[in-house]
């Protein structure tokens, strides 16, 4: 009886491939499929002439948390760097080795001096209207960044010629990223740097288009239409529609100077993360696209790892988990409260129990692995988990253990919840009242940037450089959870970028990460490997390239078998195969 249904169904399948191996190019007929023509079926045109069909190459990525904009120069949160990496180029991007990769600068020099950087544009870099990618748009958009009120990301500028610390500009026009000519930028820094340091900065600004937005009011640019009805993009995707919250579709740009995309379409969809497993499985989605947005969770591991259509891995990059202490409330300004909070948690637990091993305890932004990690750090204070010691040292700095606190979780990450959920228990174990309440990411980042909340949890993605975590502790940048009292950390970031010896910077980096220890300017919880998962059938994909915010799309590509993929979805709604 089972062998007669089943080949029922697959009578239907081979039914369906020939249906879908004829259909023409619409959104709702059109099945992902190879390359090379699909079939060797022809069909006559009006002219008796044959055509071969071939179907359109779709690609979708899952992703757990929604983008906030497609405002280029907007959205801090991983799903919007990552939206806006599909449109629009930086001038480089730095992999998991800490490797450069040339995206519109296709090369560059520095004098002997070591100050002034002769930056050149790529030559074959246009926008999607025609108009060609120019220095003159590279100076613009940093002059944007670096002018006061414009956005929270001024510091990206702070190390060139003309801006405040802050990376504001110092006075209307001063800023020293100047175009020589059409393709070829001259930056003069404050001070001689190391080439990685100052790129890690600059790969952060995404280029727009000087002749679309040169004419706004700088205060409006943020709010225009342009860019959710007909944006001009540079990258490697063109938008084509969204559903706000939903979904957002991408067509290639086949003229893309780093190469013509493998794909035609691409496509971000969001899925609850409790339901990421089970549309890979369905192949609903191809992939997960980065650690912070779409991570596959732990407990579906096993399950993904027992499917032969799946690949899945854990990826230990920099990535960590800490807790944002807002110190301009006075009972956290009390560095002993800070040391007892951390000493209270126990981190080894929450690497085994919860991460289920695929982690380890940190004390500092630096894990482990990371290429600065300091071995020789002094752990031996109140470091080591100690519950009992934690609560002496809270009655010793006068902690009033009537007081509630509250704990801050994004809605988008269980483990994160859980995560806190851990911590009240550690925090409850010593005699602290705690409550955790959960809200949505934008408005746990928006709390924590203005101080209107006490701790919350946060995720940062991390980098191979030294300095990556400066921007948390820039003083009045928008990811200074913490609002530090002390400008000692930001002054030492600004030291190691200052000097292009490397033996200095390793010895300014092991000294703050002594201090960070020491002074608990953010409770460093564990570096967390994700889990990373795509089907089979997508190539050239590097799952490791996402835990640094390197996506190079135009490489990437996926190869489908229709009636495998038919196949699949008949067994999944079939209890009977």
């Amino acid at each position: 009886m089972k062998k007669r249904i089943l080949a029922m169904l697959l009578a239907v399948v081979m039914l369906l491939c020939l249906a879908a191996c004829g259909a023409q190019g619409s959104a709702e007929s059109t099945i992902t499929n190879d390359s090379a023509p699909v079939t060797e079926s022809q069909a006559e045109d009006a002219d008796g002439e044959e055509s071969i069909q071939q179907s359109e190459k779709v690609l979708t990525a899952g992703v757990t948390t929604a983008w906030t904009t497609l405002n280029a120069t907007g959205g801090s949160g991983d799903i919007d760097i990552f939206i806006r990496s599909l449109m629009y180029d930086t001038l480089v991007n730095i992999d998991m080795d800490g490797v450069i990769h040339p995206r519109l600068a296709s090369s560059w020099e520095v004098d002997d001096s070591g100050l002034v950087w002769t930056i050149h544009i790529n030559e074959d870099a246009n926008w999607s209207d025609g108009e060609p990618v120019t220095a003159a748009d590279v100076a613009y958009t940093y002059n944007l960044y670096a002018t006061e009120g414009f956005c929270n990301f001024s510091t990206y500028c702070a190390y060139i010629e003309g801006t405040e610390q802050s990376g504001i500009m110092s006075s209307e026009g001063s800023l020293m990223a100047i175009p020589v000519d059409e393709k070829t930028l001259e930056i003069t820094t404050k001070f001689s740097m190391e080439d990685s340091l100052l790129m890690s900065s600059l790969q952060n600004i995404y280029i727009v288009p000087e002749h679309i937005y040169g004419e706004m009011d700088p205060f409006t640019i943020a709010d225009s239409e342009i860019w959710y009805t007909e944006p001009v993009t540079s990258g490697a995707m063109c938008f084509l529609a969204q559903i706000d919250g939903q979904s957002i579709e991408f067509t290639a740009n086949k003229d893309y100077f780093l190469g013509s995309p493998n794909i035609d379409r691409f496509v971000v969809k969001v899925v609850a993360s409790s339901a990421v497993a089970a549309a890979l499985m369905s192949g609903d989605i191809d992939f997960t696209a980065g650690p912070a947005f779409s991570a596959v969770s732990l407990n579906d591991y096993e399950l993904l790892e027992d499917d032969d259509n799946i690949v899945i891995e854990p990826i230990y990059g920099y990535n960590y988990r800490y807790l944002c202490i807002n110190q301009q409330i006075e009972y956290f300004s009390d560095v002993r409260v800070r040391q007892a909070l951390s000493m209270a948690i126990n981190r080894d637990e929450i690497v085994e129990s919860l991460l289920r091993g695929f982690g380890s305890a940190i004390y500092t932004p630096y894990g482990d692995n990371h290429p600065y990690y300091n071995d020789g750090m002094d752990l031996s204070g109140y470091v080591p988990y100690d519950p009992d010691a934690a609560r002496a040292l809270l009655e010793e700095a006068g902690w009033d253990f009537d007081q509630e606190i509250t704990i801050t979780a994004a809605s988008n990450s269980e483990v994160r919840q859980q995560m806190c959920m851990m911590v009240q228990q550690y925090w409850q174990n010593i005699g602290i009242k705690v409550t955790v309440e959960t809200v949505d990411f934008a408005t746990m980042f928006s709390g924590l940037s203005s101080g209107d909340i006490e701790i919350g949890i946060m995720g940062q993605v991390g980098n191979a450089t030294a300095t990556e975590p400066i921007d948390a502790y820039t003083p009045g940048h928008a990811i200074d959870m913490s609002h530090l009292s002390s400008d000692y950390f930001y002054q030492t970031y600004l030291a190691m970028k200052s000097t292009g010896d490397m033996d200095e910077i390793a010895q300014l980096c092991d000294e703050l990460q002594q201090a960070i220890v020491d002074e608990v300017p953010y409770i460093y919880l564990v570096s967390e490997a994700t889990l990373q998962a795509y089907r089979s059938n997508v190539l050239n994909y590097d799952m490791s390239d996402a835990n640094c915010r390197y996506w190079p799309i135009w490489e990437w590509d996926v190869q489908q078998n229709i009636s495998n993929q038919l196949i699949n979805r008949v067994r999944l709604a079939s209890p009977v195969l």
